[in-house]
């Protein structure tokens, strides 16, 4: 029994270091990894920052969510759509886009 309880906390504490690797390393939006964007002259504090910043799609979805729909523009009743059928394509999954280093 007791080895059963080291194993498993020792399972919860690889998981909990691997997600805090993801969180250090990982961009949350697009997914790609720090090592990848710095190989292509990126800087990853700045990506995740300003390019990807999950705070600015959370305020953009509260918008949307206020925003009357006969008063949205085509992207914003596009992306309105997406949100309430649960589509997440409007999310840059491995893409970025900067002139920015």
């Amino acid at each position: 029994m007791f080895g059963i309880i080291i194993d498993t906390f020792h399972v919860l504490k690889e998981i909990e270091s691997r997600d805090e690797d993801d969180k250090k390393n990982v961009c949350y939006l697009c997914g790609l990894k720090r090592d990848y964007l710095q190989k292509n002259g990126k800087r990853f504090d700045i990506h995740c920052a300003k390019e990807h910043n999950i705070w600015n799609y959370l305020y953009f979805f509260f918008y949307l969510k206020d925003l009357p729909i006969e008063d949205m523009n085509a992207i914003e009743s596009y992306i309105f759509e997406l949100i309430e059928t649960s589509e997440i394509g409007f999310f840059p999954q491995g893409k970025y886009i900067s002139n920015e280093n």
